[in-house]
């Protein structure tokens, strides 16, 4: 039997019908849709993620996790699966996991920042204009704590910032008012 490559190629080059390519979310319904005959199954974030949470692709679920998830149901079927790699996890939700781990992790303290405009290493400039609802505007995410807790928070980062720069860089703390005693978690 050819490897699931070379019958992904096979069909998609085949001339006598339309290759018809379906989204299983589940591995469940990967075998479901082989037996009803699907010949290609494509996994994106969105259906997946739809699927178990009912929320729209924002970066909800981590690369990694969406590819354990097409894994499974590339494992339970024997047709080809196609899975979508995009840069949907770098959206507002992949912040508010970094913002929700950072106080899981006891934490002093998480800000963040959204540009108006910048650019990075390729040049190309992200801008806020008044009839633009750009989602890739530069944002900068401040953690505050010791040193050694955010040497120990940064394996963390590895998986929640899928692109652009970390820093790690030593304040003076010059005046501090607030409520140490009483840290709270609640949002708002």
């Amino acid at each position: 039997m050819p490897s699931k490559s070379a019958l992904l190629q096979a069909l998609i080059h085949r001339t006598d019908r339309v290759l018809v390519v379906l989204h299983p979310p589940s591995a469940a319904h990967a075998r479901i849709m082989e037996q009803a005959g699907c010949e290609v199954g494509f996994v994106g974030t969105g259906g997946v993620v739809g699927a178990y949470t009912g929320l729209s692709d924002v970066g909800t679920a981590t690369m990694t996790e969406c590819v354990q998830i097409a894994g499974w149901i590339a494992e339970s079927v024997s047709f080809p699966v196609i899975v979508d790699g995009d840069t949907g996890h770098g959206g507002i939700m992949a912040v508010r996991r970094l913002v929700r781990e950072c106080i899981d992790a006891g934490l002093a303290g998480c800000s963040v920042f959204r540009g108006t405009d910048g650019f990075g290493a390729t040049g190309h400039l992200h801008t806020a204009r008044l009839l633009s609802l750009s989602e890739d505007l530069p944002i900068c995410i401040v953690i505050v704590d010791s040193a050694e807790r955010i040497e120990a928070f940064l394996p963390h980062l590895d998986e929640l910032v899928t692109g652009g720069l970390v820093i790690v860089d030593e304040v003076d703390v010059v005046r501090y008012v607030g409520n140490p005693a009483g840290r709270s978690t609640k949002e708002g």
